[in-house]
């Protein structure tokens, strides 16, 4: 039961992006087939963008609570600098790939919420490696549905069409960024 109780937190965070998605291709279905279209391809090559972060996220929660487990949270803070380090710069150079080379609107708004992913899912990675999935699960709440599916629909519905989507989708990645940072950190120094 412990076990259950623990992974919990995980199949909620998990689940979390789907609802979102779901939410946000409703919103876009209500411009034209031709916007459903473009969200489509856009959310098939996000994939490409999002895999480097979830990638982090899932080893920098082992790696962090291996460190953890050895006393070392210097070293866990060194994974996570080189872990954003490297992580940001990959991301940079896909998106720039991505807006120049296939997706003109959408990747211009959202270009740079990947690489504010990055530093999202590298704090989450953190915060699982920690031991607390739950502040992990509460984070993807807020920033999926606390942040962008309301802002979603108001500038959607303020009449700033499918920009006013892609808005709130980076609003929401920078909302994220920010808070798994602050939390990510207080949570570190209270660990040690």
């Amino acid at each position: 039961l412990p076990l259950i109780q623990k992974a919990i937190p995980s199949v909620i965070q998990q689940s979390i992006p789907a609802v979102s998605t779901t939410f946000l291709t409703a919103l876009v279905s209500t411009y034209s087939i031709t916007a459903i279209a473009a969200y489509g391809i856009t959310g098939k090559l996000e994939t490409i963008l999002f895999y480097p972060a979830m990638a982090l996220n899932m080893v920098l929660t082992t790696i962090v609570g291996q460190c953890i487990g050895g006393q070392r949270a210097d070293r866990a803070k060194d994974y996570l600098k080189c872990a954003l380090k490297y992580g940001c710069l990959l991301l940079l150079i896909l998106s720039i790939v991505i807006v120049a080379v296939i997706v003109g609107g959408y990747f211009s708004i959202v270009g740079v919420g990947y690489i504010l992913n990055t530093v999202t899912n590298s704090f989450l990675g953190v915060l699982n490696g920690l031991g607390k999935p739950a502040k992990s699960m509460l984070l993807m709440i807020f920033y999926y549905i606390v942040i962008r599916m309301p802002l979603a629909y108001l500038f959607s519905f303020w009449g700033l069409g499918l920009n006013g989507i892609w808005a709130a989708v980076l609003i929401s990645h920078i909302c994220a960024a920010v808070a798994s940072t602050i939390v990510s950190i207080i949570q570190l120094k209270n660990n040690f």
